[in-house]
């Protein structure tokens, strides 16, 4: 489990539905879920956030097997918004992200984990051999 939380950044005018912005990561092998009604955040926060997806899911494509699924579900949980990024892929190694860190690989890091943390929110990465990984991003509505 690796955890991050950091205080939030000033948002920009306007709003966007992260639903919206999601949809486009769809394909045969991603699934994206998430409410009925629009998942409205800050401009900023909803690309950025996003953005921070769509790395995670940089990283099934790059690290699990071809044809590897996920699933991707947005909850709306009015103080704040949850994003999980979930694989069946065979799970990342203990002590792998760390040492990808110190080897100076800093993928998951800055896409996912500083994304996140300079929105405000927190990110857990949970994972386990042949376990697939979890990625549960949330962002607190500020």
């Amino acid at each position: 489990l690796i955890s991050g939380t950091e205080a939030p950044v000033q948002d920009t005018p306007g709003t966007a539905d992260l639903r919206d912005l999601l949809r486009s990561e769809e394909s045969p092998l991603v699934s994206v879920s998430g409410p009925a009604e629009p998942v409205d955040l800050p401009d900023r926060s909803a690309r950025e956030l996003a953005a921070a997806v769509h790395a995670a899911l940089e990283n099934v494509a790059r690290h699990c097997p071809e044809g590897t699924r996920v699933w991707v579900l947005v909850e709306d949980e009015g103080s704040g918004v949850t994003v999980s990024v979930r694989d069946e892929g065979p799970g990342i190694p203990e002590g792998r992200l760390e040492e990808a860190r110190s080897e100076g690989r800093l993928g998951m890091a800055q896409s996912v984990l500083g994304r996140v943390r300079d929105l405000g929110g927190s990110v857990d990465v949970v994972t386990g051999p042949e376990e697939g990984t979890e990625v549960e991003i949330h962002l607190p509505r500020s």
